[in-house]
């Protein structure tokens, strides 16, 4: 029979043993072992089942030999001290420490925490109360237990955010001109509402200044470098002024049509007439136009802002400095030698009820609400032709041109009518872009060079005394740094570029809602395709280089 009186401390191995004559132990367990050491005075010491088990097999072997009366000794627990275990992550923003309680032991100390953590070279970011708390609950486990907490975190580099301009007044291609209704639900097709205009005084534009950026760090110490906010200055239009008490606010100085610039706006003098036709004669007008009825066949329309016609245009020409928005339709049609004789040339947004037979040149979005039709397009920003609810939009013949992407409800037709899509061409000029940008780094870096070592061979700062080349050696650092901020400043829009041109063709795509007819030809990049059947929603892309119609999820 096992006895505690039986258990033996050896002290030069911290370790609880037991001697056994081989013929008279029988058959042991390591169970037994486990229920003997529990009961005894070492029950906090971790029991060894490894070499109880080996040594069970090695008491049983003794025991059919000539040593079964001779005295074998077990080891079957040791005394362990507690310890931390810590565990950093990858990216050295977080440390987690697991606290071993002791068996028979000493506890692990704050000191030795101090110690494992200078050898990992953790100084920032410590949670002193988590660590407080780690070492009570460890206090309270069963010998051997073990509890974990994240003990030191990083701090994430907060980078700054770009100042941005917030346009306080709507403009006119927001709010396309409707009949308005009268009492008892009449319409007057002669009153469609009043033109978007702003006052003396009216706030127009607000600034939102860039935030400051905050610099992180690693729990090991190193410095993650946040990137400031990029500043925007806020530009003052004909009609506008910076508010005397406010300079991030932009207000009106007198009446007329808001007109949004890059960065700020202006306000135009509007010209109102009824209808443009032969009687009233063309019109070229420094400031916006706005035509409450229609613009006749053969009329023309210039202005440097916004062109707003209540009507229809029926085979004119209107040029805008910024937006052209048709309340109705545009209408042309084919001369003899293949050109059209309704033109739309905008540098901002064009956007109509319908279209056809008509040239369309913007600088920016175009937005057809139900029809365009055999018309030629060139888009630098977004087409869509659709309305809001997804329901009509048709977009049928012609050639279109669109430097972004393309969206309709329905693209091409039933009867196979030719409709020709080209996208993407702008990816050139973003390649053009980074390749400049290669080129000024380039000369940054030569120029850099030729700044270290015109340092090298200066002669070296004498011990004592006055250095007369110190002006010069500032010049050389001040230029060094300067060239340095140029350069970081270039590589972050060439990563930037960089990431776009990888990305455009993910954004450059087209998306039909509802059917995609046959005979429409497409220009994705240099991926090129055509539509051989009638489908329902589609997405149209450029993938990997080659073209490729899918259904749209």
């Amino acid at each position: 029979m096992l006895s505690n009186s039986n258990l033996i401390l050896d002290e030069a191995q911290d370790a609880v043993c037991i001697d056994l004559i081989p013929a008279k132990s029988g058959n042991l367990s390591t169970a037994q072992f486990r229920e003997l050491l529990n009961s005894s005075a070492f029950a906090s010491f971790a029991l060894l089942e490894d070499e109880v088990e080996q040594g069970l097999k090695d008491l049983f072997t003794r025991a059919q030999g000539e040593n079964a009366d001779t005295p074998f000794r077990i080891r079957v627990a040791e005394r362990r001290n507690g310890q931390w275990r810590l565990t950093l992550s990858t990216d050295q923003m977080s440390l987690r420490a697991e606290l071993v309680s002791p068996e028979g032991g000493k506890a692990a100390s704050f000191a030795q925490l101090l110690d494992a953590l200078q050898e990992l070279g953790v100084s920032q970011g410590l949670l002193r109360p988590a660590i407080d708390e780690l070492i009570q609950e460890g206090a309270r486990g069963a010998p051997g237990s073990s509890v974990s907490a994240e003990i030191a975190r990083g701090r994430s580099p907060r980078h700054g955010e770009h100042a941005r301009l917030e346009r306080l007044v709507p403009l006119a291609r927001e709010r396309m001109l409707r009949p308005q209704e009268q009492d008892g639900g009449k319409v007057d097709m002669r009153d469609l509402g009043s033109v978007i205009m702003v006052r003396p005084g009216q706030p127009l534009m607000r600034r939102h200044p860039s935030t400051p950026a905050q610099d992180g760090y690693t729990v090991t110490g190193k410095p993650l470098k946040a990137k400031p906010g990029k500043d925007l200055a806020m530009q003052p239009g004909k009609g506008t002024e910076l508010d005397p008490q406010n300079s991030n606010l932009l207000r009106a100085t007198q009446s007329g049509q808001p007109v949004e610039s890059r960065n700020g706006m202006a306000v135009d003098e509007v010209l109102t007439v009824k209808l443009v036709d032969a009687k009233h004669g063309h019109i070229d007008y420094e400031g916006s136009v706005m035509i409450q009825g229609e613009v006749a066949e053969g009329m023309r329309i210039r202005a440097t802002g916004d062109i707003t016609v209540g009507g229809f245009v029926d085979g004119a020409r209107l040029e805008a400095g910024g937006d052209i928005v048709v309340n109705q339709g545009v209408v042309g049609r084919h001369r003899d030698d293949g050109s059209l004789t309704c033109s739309l040339i905008a540098k901002g947004q064009i956007a109509a009820r319908f279209v056809q037979y008509t040239l369309l040149d913007s600088g920016s979005d175009i937005s057809v609400e139900r029809q365009l039709m055999h018309s030629h397009v060139h888009c630098r920003g977004t087409l869509k032709v659709g309305d809001e609810q997804g329901r009509k939009g048709d977009l049928v013949g012609g050639e279109i041109r669109c430097s972004g992407p393309v969206e309709a409800v329905n693209l091409g037709a039933r009867a196979g009518t030719h409709t020709r899509l080209i996208l993407g061409d702008s990816i050139q000029d973003l390649k053009t872009q980074h390749e400049r940008l290669a080129q000024k780094l380039k000369a940054l870096e030569d120029q850099a060079m030729k700044l270290r070592l015109a340092q090298r061979k200066l002669t070296p700062v004498p011990e004592s005394g006055v250095d007369p080349l110190q002006s010069l050696r500032q010049q050389l650092t001040l230029g060094r740094e300067r060239v340095d901020a140029q350069h970081a400043a270039f590589l972050e829009q060439q990563t930037l570029l960089s990431g776009e041109i990888e990305r455009f063709f993910d954004r450059v795509q087209i998306t039909v809602r509802a059917k995609l007819f046959p005979r429409v030809e497409c220009e994705i990049g240099p991926a090129q395709g055509q539509s051989q059947k009638e489908t329902g929603p589609s997405l149209l892309r450029n993938q990997e280089g080659k073209f490729t119609i899918s259904p749209l999820v």
